[in-house]
């Protein structure tokens, strides 16, 4: 799920700049951003947007399956909902 790392000096130490009384750590990409766009689970690419989207024509093109595609849309929203949340959590340890 991660798409960046902290990056470290030689010695093994994470590089940080403070501002303030808050460190703000350097980061580096551990994957390119092309593979980003292909994942569902980089909260901040499209992919999930891009998603959601294909489910939309089904409404009209199958409404005998609404009940369905209503449910699977909550189910995904609720998976990329944590995928943030983990970001989230991720991003302040």
């Amino acid at each position: 799920m991660r798409h960046e790392k902290v990056l470290i000096d030689g010695s093994g130490n994470p590089i940080h700049n403070a501002l303030g009384e808050m460190l703000i750590f350097d980061r580096g990409k551990l994957y390119d951003v092309k593979d980003r766009n292909k994942r569902l689970g980089c909260p901040h690419s499209g992919v999930n947007l891009n998603f959601e989207l294909i489910l939309e024509p089904l409404e009209t093109d199958v409404p005998q399956c609404m009940t369905q595609i209503l449910e699977y849309k909550n189910k995904f929203k609720t998976v990329v909902i944590k995928i943030y949340a983990l970001d989230y959590k991720g991003g302040n340890l």
